[in-house]
């Protein structure tokens, strides 16, 4: 992930603009809404600069409220409470597989840059390699 969840805000104020400018007699679409507030299970929140954090169910409630039936999740605080306690859970052992791929890497890295690109009569592939294991 690299910045989707700044791109997510920009969604959501990409709606509540939409809202803004259709005519009041257009019906907003009930479905695209629930499916906007669903979002919420899996980004509960988005930490947009240090301790300022967006939540995207309180940007709908504030800005394009819409009456809709059954929506998911129902209670947004208790949402987020059982996302982080979740992610608490997992947390340790999502940071020892990423250790562990982190470790992976760096001696694949350092098996494959043994060779240096200088002596090499085509660098071009070498350099190719390297290029792609760093992206990796």
């Amino acid at each position: 992930e690299t910045n989707e969840r700044q791109e997510l805000v920009g969604i959501f104020a990409l709606y509540v603009l939409y809202r803004r400018i259709t005519p009041a007699y257009v019906e907003p679409d009930a479905k695209f809404y629930k499916r906007l507030w669903s979002i919420q299970r899996r980004v509960p929140a988005v930490v947009l600069c240090g301790k300022l954090t967006w939540f995207p169910s309180d940007f709908l409630e504030i800005y394009a409220r819409l009456e809709v039936k059954k929506l998911d999740p129902s209670d947004v605080p208790a949402a987020r409470k059982a996302f982080i306690e979740k992610f608490d859970e997992n947390f340790p052992h999502t940071v020892k597989n990423l250790c562990l791929k982190v470790t992976a890497w760096m001696v694949e890295v350092e098996n494959r840059f043994n060779a240096s690109a200088r002596h090499a009569p085509d660098p071009v592939p070498l350099l190719e390699e390297r290029g792609t294991l760093l992206l990796k």
